[in-house]
């Protein structure tokens, strides 16, 4: 048998065939897996390539969701006040109906009173201006305290005296106190108690009219003593 074959006009070893033929297959495995190493790395980086892109697809999305949530957030909120503030006024809104029916009631009540006062009296007012004297007024005062004024129809007025300042002290006579003197806007040259009792002994003077005065009220600066006249004859002090 022979041992060696004839390769390209060689003799080649039969072993040597063998090894030749196991290094080819090896180097062709070789190969192939290089080939797949390097389609497996292809295919990884073309996966990790589409998980970049949709890891960024991602992220635009979730910002995008962020901020839709951050603007119907402020949406809501601003919807939310303006709902508080819409009942706050609706609740205004009918305090202030039922103040004006309330009003509203009480006027249309007192338009029907007043109705019925003018038929049932069938007042006629009208303004009277009434002139007289001072003499006529002080004297009608001073005996009856109140008289009456005709008002130019077949009602007749109860008039009485109003005064406008507070009363400390006063007196009333009946008649003119001739016998009193009332002094005003002597200057405050000494204590008032000092200067009433100088004032008493010049007017006791026989040329001061010495006797006729009975009493001195003396003013001071900056006081009022105002006198008037009630239906009481008698001489009163209060």
């Amino acid at each position: 048998v022979s041992l060696y074959h004839c390769i390209n006009e060689q003799l080649v070893n039969p072993d040597e065939e063998r090894r030749m033929s196991e290094a080819a297959a090896e180097l062709k495995k070789c190969k192939d897996l290089v080939e797949s190493a390097d389609n497996e790395k292809s295919r990884l980086l073309l996966e990790k390539a589409e998980a970049e892109t949709e890891k960024k697809r991602a992220e635009a999305e979730l910002q995008s969701f962020m901020e839709s949530e951050d603007n119907i957030s402020g949406r809501f909120n601003r919807d939310l006040l303006e709902v508080q503030e819409k009942r706050s006024l609706d609740r205004v809104n009918q305090d202030l109906k039922r103040d004006l029916y309330d009003l509203q009631k009480k006027l249309l009540l007192k338009r029907d009173e007043s109705d019925s006062l003018r038929r049932k009296f069938k007042v006629d007012l009208r303004l009277t201006v009434t002139m007289c004297t001072i003499y006529e007024l002080i004297t009608n005062l001073v005996h009856r305290g109140k008289f009456c004024a005709d008002a130019g129809s077949d009602m007749v007025l109860d008039v009485l005296p109003l005064y406008e300042y507070q009363l400390r002290k006063f007196q009333t006579y009946s008649g003119a106190p001739s016998r009193t003197v009332l002094l005003g806007g002597i200057q405050a040259l000494m204590d008032e108690e000092d200067l009433q009792d100088h004032l008493e002994i010049h007017f006791q003077k026989p040329s001061n009219y010495g006797g006729e005065v009975e009493n001195i009220r003396y003013v001071p600066d900056g006081a009022q003593l105002t006198a008037f006249f009630s239906e009481d004859g008698k001489e009163k002090e209060d």
